[in-house]
């Protein structure tokens, strides 16, 4: 049983985006549809001096006529590396992550699908948590499906039997479509997570980031865990 997910890259995004990839088999980066201005593949909020603050990694000429996997970030990330730096040195676990994160910030390879992936990859090889990718771009998808088509497409690609999708997407998928193929449709939701910040009130749903410099690995290994699954249907089994 192949059991995927696909989703766009973010840069270092929320908790739950972490938790969808260390549930299933096989995450799939979906790099080749359009970039969406003013979302979160290159933004997300840090905690600083106790109140959410926005970080952005700039995109050249960002178009949302354009793949994700046709942008580029600027060539240079020292105003986020500095407020790091501003926001967590005194973090218990600034000395042990800030360096790779740097060096993800500062990849060489500078487009965005690459780069934004490799904030996903990197955090797992520090939790010492293998794990599957693929990009979208590299698999056979129908170019003309849209939607749900185009997941079920990837689906057929790798020969998913199982696939999970975050609980946002409830609404956009069509439970009977999934059962028809012999599909496994089912949803992740984040349960309630919290962790010691340096405010007075915890802070939630901030950039994978902050755990990162606040906890240790086993406590962030925990809190990957912490969801709930609600499945839309099960496979078709042949008898």
């Amino acid at each position: 049983m192949q059991h995927i997910a696909v989703m766009q890259p973010y840069l270092f995004p929320y908790l739950g985006y972490y938790q969808l990839v260390r549930h299933v088999e096989q995450f799939v980066f979906f790099d080749n549809v359009n970039y969406i201005k003013k979302g979160y593949i290159n933004r997300n909020s840090i905690l600083l001096d106790g109140a959410p603050h926005r970080f952005t990694l700039p995109v050249k000429n960002a178009s949302q006529n354009r793949t994700i996997d046709d942008h580029w970030f600027v060539d240079e990330s020292d105003e986020i590396q500095k407020l790091l730096v501003r926001a967590y040195d005194k973090a218990p676990q600034f000395d042990a992550v800030y360096p790779w994160v740097r060096d993800v910030l500062a990849s060489p390879d500078r487009k965005v699908s690459v780069l934004a992936a490799l904030s996903i990859q990197r955090t797992f090889e520090y939790l010492e948590i293998p794990k599957n990718y693929l990009f979208s771009s590299d698999i056979t998808i129908d170019e003309h499906a849209k939607g749900q088509e185009k997941i079920l497409s990837a689906c057929a690609s790798l020969g998913a039997t199982r696939y999970t999708n975050a609980i946002g997407g409830q609404d956009l998928y069509d439970a009977a479509a999934f059962a028809a193929r012999s599909i496994t449709l089912e949803f992740i939701k984040m349960n309630p997570v919290t962790y010691r910040q340096s405010g007075t009130s915890f802070i939630a749903n901030l950039s994978m980031l902050d755990l990162l410099m606040w906890c240790s690995k086993d406590e962030i290994r925990t809190h990957l865990d912490a969801y709930t699954i609600l499945v839309a249907c099960r496979a078709k089994i042949d008898t």
